[in-house]
């Protein structure tokens, strides 16, 4: 299945990474790393996570980072990566 980023998650993403960055560039790396290897499970796994209260959305926690990924299954050939959210922050990002 195809695994795709939205625009916002890719900014996120970015973001996450230049925060890590500037205290540790090798952990920076690896957090990308690690959300790129678990974009690539999504792909073969798709629906796997939990379910969230928006439509269609699941979440699945990137562990030793501290995020969350959401994503939509699209449709039968399609997952979408739609944000990425640090789990200490609020709801609203």
């Amino acid at each position: 299945m195809k695994v795709s980023w939205s625009e916002r998650a890719l900014v996120q993403l970015k973001k996450a990474h230049e925060y890590i960055a500037r205290d540790n560039a090798k952990a920076a790396r690896e957090f990308v790393e690690a959300a790129e290897a678990l974009a690539a499970v999504l792909g073969t796994h798709p629906g796997i996570g939990i379910g969230t209260d928006e439509r269609g959305v699941i979440v699945f926690p990137l562990v030793r980072y501290r995020y969350f990924i959401f994503y939509k299954i699209l449709s039968e050939s399609e997952v979408r990566i739609i944000r990425l959210r640090h789990m200490s922050r609020k709801r609203l990002d």
